[in-house]
Formats: structure tokens, C-alpha cells, sequence
């Protein structure tokens, strides 16, 4: 638990270029709910989507639930008929898109699942049926996007697969004809989301393609001609997503940019000109998501922006008037979702809140009434997360006091905690470490020093170290008059030759009267002794 000084040696100068890493690692998954690590911490993506006109949510045990409009089976409960409230679909699910009268949702073992209106082929069974109860469609899918009459999802290896409607090219397969089935488009594709009628990708390096429907110019190529195949559109991207007819996209840096039509200002520049090539809009974006006529981003400090159209309160400022700029609604927002004229979030602390029209029950509120400003519901079941971490060596969670299950798994994580002891050259110093998240003593750290070579100064001595904490030279300077016994004797004895040449002539240079103590003239005495080549 001290600091010591090594003899220096190829294998130690080695082991001194490895510095302790202070990231905090997750535990990795595709998405939430799709993991080898059963105790991992929830995530809020893919849990919340809103259609046109009907809205569904997983809860904190996987269960998927839906509301609203039922026209051709789109809540999936083997009816037509319009939910007011939410009505339990499936089990083990992972992550839910909702389309226009349709939906879709993927399980935890990544089987995709589709239902509703069929028209055109977007169920990908093969047929034009409507389906009233989930249907499986396809394996190993890691994402899924629903558009007006198209679809898209990616395979858990990449691949990039459409179906349905392709009237203006929305399937990017270079024609204009209907696929009943799911057909592979692209490969090393990262992210998909699809608009109405036009679509869009990112692929594992950052680049977005769009194609499709072009209607003022919301594709981003400067014009507003239909485009039948994936057209490379900008670089360093992180996430994209599209409305019916405006699309936009976050660079890796965090900028908001914004194309297409603009009649409501949901491109949030100011204006209500279209705009064929993208726009910069905001910075610090971490998600952005856009709906029929309005828009929404959440920055990377939680904080959750809308604007555009507001005809029914859609955008959440309490007022049914057209916003043009982006405006703060809340705080402490993980994930967001639009549809024609409705609006939901999630909290970071698990929280829904929906608002805007209710017309056909998409609000979950029993009342039918429209709201003007983001109001809770709740649906499903909520972890309780009061209780105390509990531990292991592995890591730490929580238990949920009602359903008993592991929740905000966290990795034990080392975090630098403070020198309880100041650190000599002869004098121990200790480094204490804690868990980042629960605050646990995680224990103490041996670090060592290496001396790499020695100064000499007017009047004192600079001993210039590396560690294997740091990997940085680390400068301690001690005055001639401080050099002590113990020091002499841990230089004498631990360094080699060429540092004990440098310790000696730096008192038989110095021409200063009584400079040496009586330990130091053992010292130099110590060496001569040894018949070393001075």
C-alpha cells in the first residue's frame, strides 16, 4: 500500500506504461431487454412509440401495452374496437414502433412481430390482410421503424430490410413496385427510420442515406426530385429520425440539423420556408424525434424542446399556437415520442407523461379530453427503486420492493478517491477508491515509483519519477539539508549504479561548507568502499 522504489528494469519500465482506467464500462446490449447480463440497468429507448392516431408502451417487466385508435387490428388485441385505456398485448418485449393503423414490436430474443392495416404489403407477412393479433415475421432483429405504408428493420448482423408500399422509391430498391415480404436493401447499417413516405439510415460509420418521396426536399440533396436508392447525404452522424414529410438528424458532436417542408415551423429555424439541404438549428442535442407536423429533441442534460405545430397542444407549452424556434417544456427527459397530434415522454426516473389530443383515447386518460401540457399516466408496472443497493463483486443493483426483480445493475467501477496520506520518497502515501454510483469502499491501491533520473539543482535535488497510476514523471524535490538517513540508505540500496553516481557527485560538486550530514558522508563512504568506477 506504499510507495516504493524499484530497481529499474525492461519489465518494470513495462508494466509502468499501463495507467488504471476511471471510464465507467455498462454492461453492453443491442437495446434494452436483448442482453447476456440479466441484471442490467433499463434503458428507456425503444419503449415508447406513438402512431398516427394510437400510442403504446413497455413497462419495467417487458409487457407491451397499447391504446387509441383500433381501426383494422392496430392495437393487436384481436378487435377493432378503440381502447381507451392500456390494453396488455404481449410479453418479453424489447422495443415498439407504432405506423399509420399499424404496429410492430420486437421481443426480447429479437423476433419481429407486426399487425393492423395491411395495405400495400407493410405487415411483410406475404399478403395484404390486416391482421388482428401479432403476427411473426421475422428473426435475430435488433431494430425496427415504421413509416405511412412502408417498413424497415435492421438484423441484429447489420442488414438493412424494407417492405410494403414503394410508390416513390421508399423501399431503396430502385423501383417503384410493392414488396409483400421483407427484402435486404443494404448492409453494416447502424439505425433506420422512415417518414411517410420517404426513408433513412446511418450506417456503422455515421453515414446517412435518405431516398424515397422528396417533397420539399426532405431528403436534404438540395432538391426535390424522388430518389429510388440510398443517396449518401452527410457524414458523422448519430442518430436520424423523420416526420411525414421533414426529416432530421445529430451529428456526433451533438448538432441538431433539420430539412424538408416547414408550413408549421417544425424545422425550428425561425421560418416557414422549406429547406432542401440541412439546417443547423441547436447544439448539445442527444436524441431527436419528430412526428406528423412537430418536432422534439432532448439535449444532453435531459432537457426536452418542441416545436412546430400545435393546433391541439401538441407541443406541451400549455398554448395551441404554432411554435417556429425549439422551446424548453421539461427537464430530466430520457426518451420522447410524436404522433399526428399527440406527444409522450419518459422521465429518467421511469416517469410517462402524455399530452395534446385525445380523440380516439390516445392520451390514456379516462376523460377523452385534450391536453395542453405533459400529465402523467401510469401503465404497467413501475420498478420500485427506494430500497439500498445490495453488492457483490461483480457489481451492485437494486430490488424492486413489489416484483422482487434486479434492477440499475451497475459494474463496480474504481473511482480515484482521495491521497489519505501526502507521499514522500520515503513515506507511504495510500490511494483510496469508491464505487461511482453506490459510493462503497472498493479498497486501496499498491502504487509503485520508479526514479528515472536525478537533477541536481543549487541546493537541492530533483528526483524525476514515473508510476504506474499516473504514467506521467512525477518531479519531488528535496533540499540538501533534507536529505535524511532513510533516504540515503533507500538510494543506496534500490537504485543502480548510475543513480548512486549521480546521488554521490551531487554532494562532492556542491562547494558549500558542512553540507553533508554525518548519514551522507556514510553514504559516499558506502560507495568508494564498493569499488565503484567514479
Amino acid at each position: 500500500m506504499k510507495f516504493m522504489l524499484l530497481k529499474k528494469t525492461a519489465a518494470l519500465a513495462t508494466a509502468f506504461a499501463v495507467s488504471l482506467s476511471m471510464a465507467i464500462v455498462l454492461p453492453e446490449k443491442a437495446f434494452w431487454g436483448i442482453t447476456a447480463n440479466a441484471e442490467s440497468r433499463i434503458s428507456y429507448d425503444g419503449r415508447l412509440s406513438l402512431g398516427d392516431i394510437h400510442s403504446a408502451y413497455i413497462d419495467d417487466l417487458g409487457d407491451l401495452y397499447l391504446w387509441g385508435a383500433n381501426s383494422n387490428g392496430a392495437i393487436g388485441d384481436g378487435t377493432s374496437s378503440t381502447r381507451y385505456i392500456a390494453t396488455k398485448v404481449m410479453e418479453n418485449v424489447a422495443q415498439v414502433s407504432l405506423g399509420e393503423y399499424y404496429s410492430a414490436c420486437i421481443t426480447t430474443n429479437g423476433d419481429l412481430y407486426t399487425w393492423g392495416q395491411n395495405y400495400s404489403g407493410r405487415l411483410g407477412d406475404g399478403t395484404t390482410d390486416h391482421s388482428y393479433t401479432p403476427k411473426k415475421i421475422m428473426e435475430n432483429v435488433a431494430q425496427v421503424s415504421l413509416g405511412g405504408e412502408h417498413s424497415a428493420c435492421i438484423t441484429t448482423n447489420g442488414d438493412l430490410y424494407t417492405w410494403g408500399s414503394n410508390g416513390n422509391g421508399q423501399l431503396g430498391d430502385g423501383t417503384t413496385t410493392n414488396a409483400y415480404t421483407p427484402q435486404k436493401i443494404m448492409e453494416n447499417v447502424a439505425h433506420v427510420s422512415l417518414g411517410h413516405a420517404h426513408s433513412a439510415c446511418i450506417t456503422t460509420t455515421g453515414e446517412l442515406y435518405t431516398w424515397g418521396w422528396n417533397w420539399g426536399g426532405c431528403l436534404g440533396n438540395g432538391n426535390q426530385t424522388d430518389v429510388y436508392t440510398p443517396q449518401k447525404i452527410a457524414e458523422n452522424v448519430a442518430q436520424v429520425s423523420l416526420g411525414y414529410n421533414h426529416s432530421a438528424y445529430i451529428t456526433t458532436t451533438g448538432e441538431l440539423y433539420t430539412f424538408g417542408t416547414n408550413g408549421f415551423g417544425h424545422l425550428g429555424d425561425g421560418s416557414q420556408d422549406n429547406k432542401s439541404t440541412p439546417v443547423k438549428i441547436m447544439d448539445n442535442i442527444a436524441k431527436v424525434i419528430l412526428g406528423k407536423s412537430h418536432s422534439s429533441c432532448i439535449t444532453t442534460t435531459g432537457e426536452l424542446y418542441t416545436w412546430g405545430r400545435n393546433s391541439d397542444g401538441q407541443l406541451g407549452d400549455g398554448k395551441d399556437t404554432n411554435r417556429y424556434t425549439p422551446q424548453k417544456i421539461m427537464d430530466n427527459v430520457a426518451q420522447v415520442s410524436l404522433g399526428s397530434e399527440h406527444s409522450a415522454c419518459i422521465t429518467t426516473t421511469g416517469d410517462l407523461y402524455f399530452w395534446g389530443s385525445d380523440s380516439y383515447g390516445q392520451l390514456c386518460n379516462a376523460d377523452r379530453k385534450t391536453r395542453l401540457t405533459p400529465t402523467q399516466i401510469n401503465v404497467g408496472h413501475k420498478h420500485d427503486r427506494t430500497a439500498d443497493y445490495s453488492m457483490n463483486e461483480k457489481g451492485h443493483w437494486k430490488v424492486c420492493s413489489d416484483c422482487g426483480q434486479k434492477v440499475d445493475y451497475e459494474e463496480h467501477i474504481k473511482d480515484e478517491g482521495l491521497v489519505k496520506e501526502e507521499a514522500t520518497l520515503t513515506e507511504a502515501g495510500i490511494v483510496s477508491y469508491k464505487c461511482s454510483v453506490c459510493g462503497a469502499e472498493m479498497g486501496e491501491e499498491t502504487v509503485t515509483l520508479l526514479i528515472e533520473s536525478i537533477e541536481i539543482s543549487e541546493n537541492c535535488i530533483i528526483f524525476i519519477c514515473s508510476s504506474n497510476i499516473d504514467d506521467q514523471p512525477a518531479e519531488i524535490t528535496v533540499a540538501f539539508d533534507d536529505v535524511s538517513e532513510e533516504l540515503v540508505d533507500i538510494i543506496m540500496k534500490e537504485t543502480d549504479i548510475y543513480r548512486i553516481i549521480d546521488f554521490v557527485n551531487a554532494f562532492t560538486a556542491a562547494d558549500t561548507d558542512n553540507i553533508f550530514t554525518d548519514a551522507q558522508l556514510r553514504a559516499i563512504e558506502y560507495v568508494l568502499s564498493n569499488d565503484y568506477d567514479l
